[in-house]
């Protein structure tokens, strides 16, 4: 941009030193001003170059000058690279080689090709705001979208920062996790020792409650059988009194061992609660090893 600006203010200087009109031609110096001081309104932009327009002598009274212009300069490469117009516009020169009309007819002649010519800058000119405008627009498009870009950014950085304090964190607290497993892990073991022995004690002691239990049903169907068979008995004879005292007696024990398999039975209901205690403390523990095991 800097390139083509400064190409831009030599074209205007150049332009101003091949048109240095006398000071009694005023129609000449008119349209030379106006025609420079167009490409002002986008100096950094290409524009036109005048440098090749050369405008011949005009005759109109005596006392003109023969010649309005001075030689053009060479351009250097800054010039000809800028030396570009913009598409739909078409560069107008005048045709030194050809005279113009000494006269009114001349003077207007060229105050014509010079009006065309501004009419044509002037075009370039406001192709070039549009462009300008355009290329602004879509700068500020880029901006917004750099900006937005940025932002995602900087909170993408912020986001891993703080993944990566969390895993320090994480890592900090690594080596007590570890600890908290290994005792964790020690009192499964010890849990599911001490429930294996609560099962098997469980075990004996359902089988010797079912034992029992059998051996309770079989007493009582005893006792039904020796009442039937007191009862028949006392109908049969007297003299059966002391087999009756007998069974009585028996009776009695039957019942005696009927409170103590009772007495067990109760003992076998409290070590069932026992166990179900374990069985809901073992499922805590392993919950809370599971618990652990996520974390880490």
């Amino acid at each position: 941009m800097g390139k083509k600006s400064k190409s831009s203010k030599n074209k205007s200087s150049s332009t101003a030193n091949a048109t240095k009109p006398d000071a009694n031609n005023t129609s000449a110096s008119t349209t030379t001003s106006t025609t420079t001081n167009a490409p002002s309104k986008a100096t950094d932009e290409p524009v036109e170059d005048t440098s090749s327009v050369v405008i011949p002598s005009v005759a109109t009274t005596s006392t003109t000058p023969d010649v309005l212009a001075e030689s053009v300069p060479n351009k250097s490469s800054e010039d000809t690279e800028d030396n570009v117009v913009h598409e739909g516009v078409q560069e107008r020169s005048v045709d030194v080689s050809k005279p113009v009309e000494s006269g009114n007819g001349g003077e207007l002649s060229e105050i014509q090709v010079l009006a065309e010519k501004n009419d044509a800058l002037s075009a370039t000119v406001g192709t070039l705001e549009r462009e300008k405008n355009s290329l602004v627009e879509q700068l500020e498009i880029a901006s917004a979208s750099h900006n937005e870009a940025a932002r995602k950014l900087l909170m993408a950085e912020s986001e891993m920062e703080q993944r990566h304090e969390r895993l320090l964190e994480l890592e900090r607290a690594l080596p007590a996790l570890e600890k908290k497993n290994q005792e964790l892990e020690m009192l499964k073991d010890t849990l599911e020792k001490n429930y294996h022995a609560l099962e098997n004690d469980s075990k004996a002691k359902e089988s010797t409650f079912e034992s029992l239990q059998a051996a309770l049903l079989s007493s009582r169907k005893e006792t039904e059988q020796m009442t039937g068979e007191l009862e028949k008995v006392k109908a049969e004879s007297f003299s059966l009194n002391s087999q009756l005292d007998a069974l009585v007696d028996e009776n009695s024990k039957s019942h005696y061992r009927i409170a103590e398999l009772e007495k067990k039975e109760e003992e076998a209901k409290q070590l069932q609660s026992k166990l179900a205690e374990a069985e809901k403390e073992l499922g805590l523990s392993k919950a809370r090893v599971a618990e652990v095991e996520k974390e880490i």
